[in-house]
């Protein structure tokens, strides 16, 4: 037992992460993303899951607020699935026809405390939760997460 949570150790990039920041994600093409490359930027991730009915409906409310950043370098998006099943991600993108990266919780979502989905977490400049949205809110999601980000970029 003790050996297995050595090599689990060794071969989790993200097994002694104490920081949001200090996290590697992997992307469902398979390349890592290493979030402290990101330092400085806010960073938005939208924690959803394929059988998730709400994370769907609220998908192209979320594309509306990326679409207002962006031209904005210091913002970024993060789509995050839940999925434990990482194959079943890669049909639901080609076929629900979504073009942006996304990425796998990779223990992301337990270390932010993540309990229910969708949940829209905002990370500020400097590494810190700026904002955290649970639920879906159909008729403030945007307007809402729209003023979320704008604070952020004044703080």
């Amino acid at each position: 037992m003790a050996d297995r949570k050595l090599r689990e150790r060794e071969t989790d990039p993200n097994a002694q992460v104490a920081s949001v920041m200090d996290f590697t994600l992997t992307g469902a093409n398979g390349d890592p993303l290493k979030l402290s490359s990101l330092r400085g930027k806010i960073i938005i991730f939208d924690f959803w899951a394929t059988w998730c009915g709400p994370c769907r409906a609220q998908h192209p409310l979320y594309q509306q607020v990326l679409s207002r950043f962006e031209d904005n370098s210091g913002v970024l998006f993060l789509s995050i699935s839940t999925d434990e099943e990482h194959a079943l991600v890669d049909s639901f993108l080609k076929e629900h026809h979504w073009t942006n990266p996304v990425y796998f919780d990779d223990g992301l979502a337990r270390m932010l405390r993540i309990t229910s989905i969708p949940t829209t977490i905002i990370v500020n400049k400097r590494g810190e939760i700026s904002s955290r949205m649970n639920g879906f809110n159909p008729d403030r999601f945007v307007d809402l997460l729209t003023e979320r980000i704008q604070q952020a970029m004044k703080d």
